[in-house]
């Protein structure tokens, strides 16, 4: 994989555009890199995890469930209304997953620009989703972070919207065996 620039980051990764040089076709490439455990120091690749017994191990104990994660949602790969998931490896002490690079905007975005949608519309964004997650649940893979931020509006090689539900948020978790603080995540509205 060729790494781009970053286009997305929250406390618990980095996700870039990529290209895959096997199949000539862009990627997202979403880093483990959670910030209470780990960093990078400008221009290297290795990151550098805290100098602590306990945070390493919550640090490893993460990378596995967020490896893991990846696996399950490889097998997946055949529900629309998810995003593909490629490729999982472990490189520069940390681990990476790779999936379809979307076009498009998430329905956060999409929201923000219009008014409000009508009942019919909030329907049709919905049920893909809705079908995604039953197949999903079926394989005991959770969400864990259902918001208008993770339902992205993906469009077509002919220009249809495709709903598609991303950031399975298993690294949001990774730390839950350890501690409690992230047991519980609410979004203001």
């Amino acid at each position: 994989y060729i790494v781009g620039r970053s286009i997305g980051y929250g406390g618990f990764g980095i996700t870039y555009i990529g290209w895959d040089t096997k199949l000539k076709r862009k990627v997202a490439i979403k880093e483990y890199m959670p910030s209470e455990f780990s960093t990078r120091m400008m221009h290297k690749s290795d990151l550098l995890i805290a100098n602590n017994e306990k945070k390493q191990k919550q640090f490893e104990d993460g990378k596995v469930k967020f490896l893991r994660e990846a696996e399950k949602l490889a097998q997946v790969g055949n529900v629309d209304g998810i995003v593909h998931v490629y490729d999982s490896f472990e490189e520069n002490k940390t681990a990476y997953i790779t999936m379809e690079y979307l076009e498009g905007e998430t329905l956060s975005s999409y929201l923000k620009k219009v008014d409000k949608v009508s009942e019919q519309e909030a329907m049709t964004l919905m049920m893909p989703v809705l079908q995604a997650l039953d197949t999903v649940h079926e394989k005991g893979i959770i969400h864990r972070d259902i918001a208008p931020d993770n339902i992205f509006l993906a469009k077509d090689s002919e220009g249809n919207i495709q709903v598609k539900l991303i950031d399975f948020g298993a690294a949001k978790f990774a730390t839950t065996s350890h501690s409690k603080s992230l047991t519980v995540i609410i979004k203001p509205g």
